[in-house]
């Protein structure tokens, strides 16, 4: 069990620094083929409400999404500090681990003070895939229904 918490930390770390140093180009490889990505308001989620921000259901969505984000969308230049904690295996469905974390977002522009963009749970799927751990399903419900106009990077 202490292998399987320090695999799913060290996942769950690499994928923070992923976005925070701004390799997004690495991002799709944290994701089986066939996968979900899903941002929801939590008021949709507690609902049982499909409506989502963001949705991705396959690692070739996550793809379109970074080249969304890398050749099409006109956003100023930032600075992102992606903060994962609270990391918890809550649950083991045939070989996906099921789990559980907390989220905040930090953005800084570089003629701006550091504000909260957003905070959040996540509710995650984890499969080996390759020999690798990666995310089968990751759901970011953001506590608000009032976030910035555009989620630019992945959460």
């Amino acid at each position: 069990m202490i292998d399987t918490r320090h695999e799913v930390q060290d996942l769950y770390a690499r994928y923070c620094e992923c976005i925070c140093d701004d390799a997004l180009e690495d991002w799709p490889g944290f994701f089986v083929e066939e996968c979900l990505y899903r941002i929801v308001p939590r008021i949709n989620n507690d609902r049982g409400l499909p409506v989502s921000l963001v949705l991705a259901e396959s690692r070739g969505g996550i793809v379109d999404r970074l080249t969304a984000i890398r050749n099409t969308m006109v956003f100023a230049p930032r600075y992102i500090s992606h903060t994962v904690t609270s990391v918890r295996v809550t649950g083991q469905e045939g070989d996906d681990l099921i789990t559980r974390s907390m989220l905040t977002v930090h953005q800084t522009m570089s003629d701006q003070p550091t504000e909260l963009l957003l905070t959040a749970r996540t509710f995650d799927r984890l499969r080996h895939d390759d020999g690798t751990l990666r995310f089968a399903e990751r759901v970011v419900v953001c506590d608000t229904e009032s976030l910035p106009s555009t989620i630019i990077y992945p959460l």
